[in-house]
């Protein structure tokens, strides 16, 4: 394929990979190649630090008089990063920033922090500027909306200091509006359903509505009638909302009747009565059999039951995202197990390609089955996350892996939080299952067959990522094992990793680590310590900072001698590193340690610690 006909997200990505040097360095290499690349290289510009910003200023500056496209010219997406420093270099040569609109006329994307909106206020010259950061107060809004509102598509508002009547009334300079993020109003700002018909009619061209950090009322369902409908709005994003009435999902269903994504995540409701919840999953029945068009739905912190999912799969919408996470506080079991029954019915129907659901654990011996089955007809379900939604430990939730990839052939990711991950012992389950690149486990627990399952039918695995997770049984073994041999794996996270024995008792949580890689045949066997800056072994809860220290022979050997229940110190160990008052994790020498073993690793992360792996 020649270069003219690349697609131009690839220059883009490489331009935002490569500083400005090795740009220059790199795109003088081939002129030929140069010249036909330059014009889209440069459409994304991003700049991290304050030599960036001076090179691209005085580049543009030293090329402006070139008559075949000065590079100023060719910039239609400039980004300015947080950087201390970089604020410092732009406050101190605010004659440069001036220059910024003739030097880039037609750039469309500004976005910066919204520290410096006192010097970039002033520049509102630009013909073509279509979107710009979250403005900070309502004077500077009303100032640049003013000056550039008509040609703006793209509006945030955030942190907003005055009330919720004033920043709405700045919609009225931009008509042109399609996406518009409303975030956090007064802090306690309250949004009535006359506040949305304004935004509606200051902005006919809306798309995309984002509303965060909220609280919504509404009183009155009669006036629903008299709304205009918003036909040309295709997505809505409500996050961290309070609601106060379920009349608002009426309005959503009579106001937004052609929405194609749906995410509504509540912070809290307000008095959840039994009368509450019937109302709202009335609601939402109805705001369900209006979702013809639906193909993302995310709903989290919901009060909703069976009635919501037995209308969506009536209506039948093409979802290609599922993620449903329900209210649940003083139901009865029956409710919850009824209305799960009638979620993965609705997804067995539906057969979307990404699901996030709970399961419930009142029969834990079937449930992987029974979820299995439910999902079999999805056969192009690629994403699956399951969370437990029993009120039991995680210890005593057990889901088995091996009946879900055995009928999911296509799953490429699996999440699974507050449950146990084991593996059936039927065998016909134990087959081969080649798309699974990437497994998460979250406040979760394994049992030690797990990882010789993983290392024998899930050869494409990639990305493994243990965050709060334990490992059950084998009390007497401090050693944690994650044997995976023939992996090369892109991406190992490693986030407090412990022990628990048979009696749900926790141990110490596992601070030492060993990798091998057996791609690199020559490089011996290494191990690593969590440590603070005294060298001193840390909880993985410790607010002191931490790091990775390489351990010698003598210090592997003192861990491995190292036992919790010794009624004297370990061999070897001085009685100055042995407190008895201190819990095993808290001496110099810890029990407990991570053994990881596996063909290659790209790039791994120990207690959100980035170790580089040379290969």
């Amino acid at each position: 394929m020649s270069a003219t006909n690349l697609p131009s997200e690839i220059f883009c990505d490489i331009a935002r990979l490569l500083s400005s040097k090795e740009q220059h360095t790199c795109l003088f290499v081939c002129r030929v190649w140069y010249s036909i690349i330059r014009q889209v290289i440069y459409r994304a510009v991003r700049i991290t630090s304050g030599r960036q910003w001076t090179r691209f200023i005085y580049h543009a500056l030293n090329a402006s008089s070139l008559r075949d496209n000065p590079l100023g010219h060719l910039v239609r997406e400039l980004r300015i990063e947080n950087n201390h420093q970089l604020w410092v270099e732009i406050n101190t040569r605010p004659a440069l920033t001036g220059e910024l609109p003739s030097l880039c006329p037609y750039l469309r994307v500004l976005l910066f922090p919204r520290i410096l909106w006192p010097i970039f206020a002033p520049l509102n010259r630009w013909s073509q500027l279509e979107r710009v950061p979250a403005f900070p107060e309502l004077e500077t809004c009303r100032s640049v909306l003013n000056a550039m509102g008509p040609q703006l598509t793209d509006l945030e508002f955030q942190l907003c200091d005055g009330e919720t009547l004033g920043w709405i009334q700045a919609l009225k300079y931009t008509p042109n509006v399609k996406s518009f993020v409303l975030d956090n109003i007064a802090i306690h700002g309250e949004l009535t359903v006359d506040d949305m018909e304004m935004i509606h009619a200051h902005c006919p061209l809306l798309e995309d509505l984002s509303l965060k950090r909220i609280r919504l009322t509404m009183y009155d369902r009669d006036q629903l009638i008299r709304y205009p409908v918003a036909k040309r709005l295709k997505r809505v994003h409500f996050s961290s909302l309070t609601i106060d009435q379920h009349h608002w999902f009426f309005y959503l269903a009579h106001k937004y009747p052609f929405l194609e994504n749906l995410e509504i995540r509540c912070n809290r409701i307000i008095n959840p009565t039994v009368h509450y919840r019937e109302m709202s999953c009335k609601a939402l029945a109805i705001l369900a059999e209006s979702l013809a068009h639906l193909e993302t739905l995310k709903l989290e912190s919901i009060v909703v039951d069976h009635r919501f999912f037995k209308a969506l799969g009536i209506v039948h919408p093409k979802l290609s995202v599922m993620e449903v996470v329900p209210f649940w506080s003083k139901v009865h079991d029956s409710v919850v197990e009824e209305t799960l029954d009638a979620l993965w019915n609705c997804v067995r129907i539906l057969a979307p390609r990404a699901v996030k659901a709970p399961i419930w654990q009142r029969n834990r011996l079937d449930f992987s089955l029974k979820i299995a089955k439910y999902l079999g007809p999805c056969r192009y379900l690629t994403s699956l996350s399951l969370l437990s939604t029993s009120n039991h430990a995680p210890r005593r939730n057990t889901f088995e892996l091996d009946p879900i990839l055995y009928h999911c052939q296509s799953l490429t990711r699996l999440v699974i939080k507050f449950a146990t991950v084991a593996i059936s012992t039927q065998s016909r389950y134990h087959q081969p299952h080649d798309s699974l690149k990437r497994l998460e486990l979250n406040v979760a627990f394994w049992n030690p067959d797990m990882f010789d399952f993983l290392s024998r039918y899930c050869p494409r695995l990639q990305e493994l990522s243990l965050n709060l997770v334990a490992r059950i049984g084998l009390h007497e073994q401090p050693a944690i094992e994650i044997s995976l041999p023939n992996h090369d794996l892109t991406l190992l996270d490693i986030h407090d990793i412990s022990r628990m024995d048979m009696t749900d008792t926790w141990l110490a949580n596992a601070t030492i680590l060993s990798i091998s890689q057996l791609k690199n045949r020559n490089t011996k066997r290494t191990w690593h310590h969590l440590c603070n800056h005294n060298n001193c072994c840390l909880h993985p809860n410790y607010n002191d900072p931490y790091h990775l220290r390489e351990l010698n022979a003598e210090d592997i050997q003192l861990v491995k001698q190292y036992h919790p229940y010794c009624s004297d110190p370990p061999p070897n160990v001085s009685r100055d590193s042995f407190n008895y008052d201190k819990e095993p994790w808290e001496t110099d020498i810890p029990y407990g340690y991570v053994s990881i073993l596996c063909h290659s690793v790209r790039e791994f992360k120990f207690h959100d610690i980035k170790y580089p792996l040379k290969h």
